[in-house]
């Protein structure tokens, strides 16, 4: 049992020490205090895996959002790049285009030079 030791502070001896009011009770009624608090507690316990296991479902279908969500913004991206290629390569002919066109206007400039095509 439990001793006060000389600062009036409880000293335990290997058990737990629940004080004076508890050693005042009849063992039934310890025994029934006990039932009550492990039940409590179990119950607090069962909360606590509930609330748990929604936790872990919520976590699951949050994973399955965020995975479904990456797939779809890789597939936008692809998307997007295909574009972009598509459109690079749309000005890169367009700018072949304008320096061929360029190529000839010169060519034809320098035609007409050449025919003595100064009018003035």
């Amino acid at each position: 049992m439990p001793k006060p030791n000389g600062s009036g502070h409880v000293v335990s001896t290997g058990y737990v020490a629940y004080g004076d009011i508890w050693d005042a009770k009849s063992p039934d009624q310890q025994i029934e205090y006990l039932q009550k608090l492990a039940k409590s507690q179990n119950t607090a316990l069962d909360r606590m895996q509930k609330e748990r296991n929604l936790l872990a479902a919520r976590n699951l279908e949050l994973e399955i959002i965020l995975n479904n969500a990456n797939q779809a913004l890789d597939i936008q991206r692809g998307v997007v790049q295909s574009m972009v290629t598509a459109n690079n390569a749309d000005s890169q002919a367009i700018g072949d285009r304008i320096q061929e066109l360029e190529a000839d206007v010169k060519k034809r400039d320098k035609v007409i030079e050449d025919l003595g095509g100064n009018l003035n």
